[in-house]
């Protein structure tokens, strides 16, 4: 015969729950009653053919204001093959797709700084600023539990002109974000 203390029993009426009301949070968070999210990304980055592939990472966050308008913001960072990076600070402007739930789209403006060297601007002995906008894609897929955790893909494709020719940042990454 098992006992019960107090503490085993108020854990197990926790995890049920967060396991009952899990249905009803992924509901919330793709029919728009989250509003607030911050998370995380990383995946790749491509620029022009001169630049090359390598390897993207970021952080984002935002807050819809509407069931399907929002803003938002990011950082990301790019190292590129040949000993160049660089680093993307945006604004958002975000739709949330009510017909595919999970599913927003985007406008970013911001500014991309290039440097040479691995480590973005920070070390870089030469840089160069310049005004970046773009359009983004981005899913989230909320889990079971947490409930109030996403995994998902973002998809933005950003043009900048540091000087006299025109790049194109490529960016594809795997997002995990925290709903509030």
């Amino acid at each position: 015969m098992k006992v019960f203390t107090p503490v085993r029993s108020s854990v197990m009426a926790l995890t049920a729950l967060c396991l009952c009301s899990a249905p009803a949070a992924r509901a919330d968070i793709q029919g728009g009653k989250s509003n607030v999210f911050v998370g995380a990304m990383l995946g790749i980055t491509s620029a022009n053919q001169s630049f090359g592939t390598g390897i993207g990472f970021g952080i984002n966050g935002g807050y819809f204001f509407d069931p399907a308008f929002g803003i938002g913001a990011n950082l990301k960072q790019a190292n590129f093959d040949n000993n160049l990076s660089a680093t993307l600070v945006a604004v958002e402007g975000l739709y949330r797709v009510g017909e595919a739930p999970g599913l927003h789209l985007g406008v970013d403006l911001g500014t991309a700084k290039f440097s040479t060297g691995s480590i973005g601007p920070f070390a870089g002995s030469t840089s160069s600023t310049s005004f970046a906008y773009g359009l983004k894609a981005a899913y989230d897929y909320v889990m079971s539990y947490p409930s109030n955790f996403s995994l998902g893909a973002d998809l933005s494709v950003m043009l900048t002109k540091p000087g006299t020719e025109t790049i194109t940042i490529f960016n594809p990454m795997a997002t995990a974000k925290i709903w509030f």
